[in-house]
């Protein structure tokens, strides 16, 4: 589960210790056992605690390592041997023991998913009130028992020999395997020629596998097995981000039921009818949306139901979500890899503990204003399941924001935690206008005084005046510095990936690029304009000339960097999905690629210059310091 990549990224690494490869195993023998030696004398002579020093040294070497993870200052060695730690402790792991006790609630928990009406709905509801569940009713069977992995990736330089394959077993035992190219309906609800029979949500690992996810889970959506090949390079990136953070994690895929989709409160039917309130902001019909553009509600919302459904789920602690499209890079890898293991999804593990409800809001901003592109939901608990029900029955148009909001308003109001009574004021402003609530005072329609107004407060304010809810925190932060999400936009042109489909066609998998959006959330505003008026983009990794290598590289510019001049460039993903080149099952590279294309996915910097050719005319462009010093010294 993410090995591939993980092995990837550690042979495009390189190295290894260096002192290891000058001592045979007979001087490693007698090294153990003078250290051993040195060891029983400081104990029983000089009274030391070798145990606590030994732990103050590895705390100590721990926090040096991640300061230099967050830095980007690792060196390829250093890399490698991180890589080869995970391995090792995945491979050192104890079997997983059988428990029945365990394996049968989970049984229970599959049956009662499957259910579907007003018996569904008895069955599934967890608030201790059914009367907030009616949602449920409208909601028809689901499988939670299935399973899936990647088993082929495909995505590499050379045409690869098999297409990109999905493979699984359903809830039923019924084994199934998907592979590119899949094409969908026009029709969204009629689902996937050949698709799963019912919407799935399946814990990632080989079929095989008799491991039972535990702890806290990581959680990704997509409405089709379609959706999934669209982002199979996103797919494949959580996959490694999950491995190498020590989540396990699950997959749905489904699409919004129908009877969920096409209704809604007579409050969020009487904003729809407002051609003003109901439109959607920019240009949001794109390859996020889906049927957004269609039908009342947007397929969005099928996170919300994975993460209901699997916050029930036995042995589970809490749920972490993150959009499909939020991706890591070659530093946030390496820094999830070093990260202390459990990880609970929080960096700040005491402001997080206790938390029942967490979405990621902005400094500034009130404390219902939240993204839905990560969230967590302690697991078996009444607020988490409360608010995840509240944000189903809240359903209205686009997105999923707004229902959340609403829900978050509400439920604070219930415990009055308010400054004042809530009014419904939402369903009156327009989605930007209930984005910039607060910091805007054309938005901010409130003719009292501020501090009677119930849309003002943010979190400290929300956790100071109801402690015990604990829906938010400022502090917390899920998958910080691990993920960056930036959404790509329908006009972004694709990544293109040559395969060979099984009846032995020449094909091309094509996934939305997410690099220049990357760019730019991360301020490499000039390296991001540069990429993307940029003719097939991925040949910064791949493309090469026969007389003479060209990568591009952009101008240095100086938004881009500190006083100093200097900036780490951790975006590059050497070896992994974010940069297009992972491990893959494709055939040997010919013999021009090997000599001239990147080293197993690196980004080259062959001189102090590189050139982009138009036509006849060639533009020189000056290689910018500070990835030139990221690339490592055999790729050069």
């Amino acid at each position: 589960d993410g090995d591939a990549a993980n092995s990837a990224a550690g042979r495009a690494a390189g190295g290894g210790n260096e002192e290891d490869d000058f001592l045979d195993s007979g001087e490693k023998a007698r090294e153990v056992q003078l250290v051993a030696q040195f060891k029983a004398f400081a104990s029983e002579v000089a009274h030391v605690d070798v145990a606590a020093v030994e732990a103050a040294a590895e705390a100590k070497a721990q926090q040096s390592l991640e300061a230099k993870v967050r830095r980007g200052e690792l060196s390829a060695a250093e890399e490698a041997r991180l890589v080869e730690r995970f391995r090792a402790e995945r491979a050192a792991a104890p079997a997983e023991e059988e428990n029945p006790e365990l394996a049968g609630r989970i049984d229970a928990w599959v049956q009662n998913w499957r259910a579907e009406g007003r018996a569904g709905k008895q069955v599934r509801c967890r608030e201790s009130r059914a009367k907030a569940c009616h949602w449920l009713e409208k909601l028809g069977p689901v499988d939670v028992g299935c399973r899936v992995s990647i088993a082929s990736l495909s995505m590499g330089v050379a045409r690869a020999k098999t297409p990109p394959t999905l493979e699984g077993t359903t809830g039923d035992g019924v084994d199934f395997t998907f592979k590119a190219p899949i094409r969908g309906s026009k029709e969204p609800f009629d689902g996937i020629r050949g698709g799963l029979p019912l919407p799935s949500l399946c814990a990632y690992g080989a079929k095989t596998s008799k491991r039972t996810p535990r702890g806290v889970i990581g959680l990704v959506a997509a409405s089709s097995v379609e959706y999934v090949f669209r982002q199979w390079g996103a797919v494949a990136n959580k996959a490694t981000l999950f491995a190498a953070a020590g989540l396990d994690w699950s997959l749905w895929i489904g699409e919004l039921d129908k009877r969920l989709a096409t209704t809604a409160s007579a409050e969020c039917l009487t904003r729809q009818a407002n051609a003003a309130l109901a439109a959607a902001p920019g240009q949001f019909d794109s390859v996020y949306v889906g049927n957004a553009s269609r039908h009342l509600n947007s397929n969005h919302l099928v996170k919300v139901i994975a993460a209901y459904a699997l916050v029930q789920r036995p042995g589970v602690t809490g749920v972490a979500y993150v959009d499909v499209d939020a991706m890591t890079d070659r530093q946030q890898l390496m820094r999830a890899l070093a990260t202390p293991k459990p990880y609970s999804g929080f960096d700040q593990p005491e402001s997080a503990r206790g938390l029942r409800f967490w979405s990621h809001t902005a400094p500034g901003d009130q404390f219902w204003q939240t993204s839905s592109s990560r969230f967590f939901a302690r697991a078996d608990d009444d607020v988490a399941s409360k608010l995840l029900g509240l944000w189903l029955a809240n359903r209205c148009g686009f997105g999923d924001r707004l229902a959340l909001w609403t829900s978050l308003l509400r439920y604070a109001e219930s415990h009055k935690c308010l400054r004042g009574p809530y009014d419904g004021r939402l369903t009156n402003l327009t989605y930007g206008q209930a984005a910039t609530y607060g910091r805007d005072p054309a938005t901010t329609l409130w003719s009292g005084p501020a501090a009677l107004d119930p849309l003002l407060g943010e979190c400290d304010e929300i956790s100071d005046k109801c402690w015990k809810l604990r829906i938010c925190d400022a502090e917390a932060k899920l998958f910080e510095g691990l993920v960056t999400h930036a959404t790509v936009s329908s006009a972004t042109d694709a990544r293109r990936f040559p395969f060979v489909d099984e009846e032995g066609r020449a094909r091309y998998l094509s996934t939305p690029d997410a690099i220049p959006a990357l760019l730019r959330e991360k301020h490499f505003g000039q390296l991001a304009r540069a990429y993307a008026q940029t003719p097939n983009a991925e040949s910064w990794y791949v493309r090469h000339d026969r007389r003479r290598p060209a990568s591009l590289e952009p101008r240095r510019d100086a938004a881009d960097f500190g006083a100093t001049g200097r900036r780490a460039a951790p975006f590059f993903l050497r070896g992994g999905p974010l940069a297009g080149t992972s491990a893959s099952t494709s055939s040997a590279k010919s013999s021009r690629t090997r000599r001239h294309s990147t080293a197993r996915g690196c980004l080259r910097a062959p001189s102090r210059t590189a050139t982009r050719r138009r036509g006849r005319r060639a533009r020189r462009l000056p290689l910018r310091p500070s990835l030139a010093s990221w690339v490592p010294a055999r790729a050069r």
